[in-house]
């Protein structure tokens, strides 16, 4: 089943998503090298954004763009549920297993025997339920400049996982969503912008009942998903062209210099991310054959450094660390698509050739 999406190589949906798991990487290169989360991007920014910041929301625009397509082309809220899952979930759980299994038997300063019987072991397995993440395993990386951690990418799942509700509520709505849904997702997201402005401090200090979400990362991430929603929905409305862009990406930079800069993140970068990822202006045809192993490099990217933070400490540079990391990576993610993700899509049938944007 073809999803409604443009034709990958007339588009720059993967290059973006691929880049976005770049930035993750180089920001975590500080902080897993034990410096402050300081980066190049963070520094032009005037504090704004960092490399890691501004690829997550790289990640949720385009999810909130494509997901909403997706949904909006499902013939059932079961079909949309069963396309999500299969696209987010096997990748998960092997990574949760991988870092039991293979990381944590490698780096462990405990006994095999210790690391088995230790609960704290088999609490990391709970992470298999998305909404109750583990971080650490038993004397694992814990002489490492930043200390404990085994995967701290995983953290951004479960919002993305609960956001997925926002495109089943279309697909309840059935016929109605025409008339209704661009009110509902415009009112949704002003609710939003004005809750962070308002009420920022009730938000970090309080959590999402039985999911455990804390309130500000939901609302923050839910906003650029819902952009990402909106600029779908209102596609008949607002074109994505090029001198909105350069007004948007003007309005943007200026914002670096005013109280106004959480506010422009909101409204001018959705659109900024949205008009590279659709331009043609912006697609690499070396770049469109690699595989879209974005999600891969998302997951295992964490662990891997943090693996050659335990073997080569502080002796490497940032760039160089950064470098070595995606090299290092690369091949996992290789293999995540190509043995795990690609395979269960196909296996429900979802049309995976290259030249369709995979959600």
């Amino acid at each position: 089943m073809k999803e409604d999406t443009p034709n990958r190589r007339q588009n720059s949906f993967d290059q973006l998503r691929l880049i976005a798991a770049f930035f993750v990487i180089i920001t975590h290169s500080y902080a897993l090298l034990g410096l402050p989360e300081t980066d190049v991007l963070y520094r032009v920014t005037r504090g704004a954004t960092s490399f890691s910041t501004f690829g997550l929301w790289i990640f949720f625009v385009i999810s909130g763009y494509l997901v909403t397509a997706s949904a909006l082309r499902s013939t059932s809220l079961w079909r949309y549920i069963q396309k999500r899952m299969l696209r987010i979930v096997p990748a998960f759980f092997v990574v949760i297993l991988f870092a039991v299994g293979i990381i944590g038997s490698l780096f462990t300063t405990v006994s095999f025997l210790e690391y088995i019987k230790d609960p704290v072991t088999w609490n990391y397995l709970k992470g298999l339920t998305f909404f109750r993440l583990q971080y650490n395993l038993p004397g694992v990386f814990l002489s490492n400049p930043y200390p404990g951690a085994i995967n701290g990418s995983l953290w951004t799942i479960p919002y993305e996982i609960a956001l997925y509700s926002i495109p089943a509520f279309v697909l309840m709505l059935r016929g109605a969503w025409r008339r209704v849904i661009r009110y509902v997702f415009s009112i949704l997201w002003a609710f939003g912008i004005f809750s962070v402005l308002k009420w920022s401090t009730f938000l970090w200090g309080h959590t999402i009942p039985v999911l455990q979400l804390n309130m500000y990362h939901a609302v923050n991430f839910g906003l650029f998903f819902l952009a990402g929603s909106l600029l779908y929905v209102y596609k008949d409305v607002i074109s994505l062209k090029s001198v909105p862009f350069l007004l948007c990406l003007i309005v943007w930079i200026v914002s670096f210099f005013t109280p106004y800069r959480v506010i422009a993140n909101y409204i001018v970068v959705p659109y900024i991310i949205l008009f590279v990822a659709t331009s043609q202006l912006f697609v690499f045809k070396s770049i469109q054959r690699i595989p879209d192993i974005s999600y891969g490099l998302y997951l295992y990217a964490f662990p891997v450094q943090q693996s050659l933070a335990a073997l080569y400490g502080t002796r490497l540079s940032v760039s160089v660390f950064a470098l070595l990391s995606l090299c290092a990576t690369i091949p996992f993610a290789w293999l995540s698509w190509k043995y795990i993700e690609e395979p269960f899509l196909r296996r429900r049938n979802i049309h995976m050739k290259y030249q369709i944007i995979r959600i």
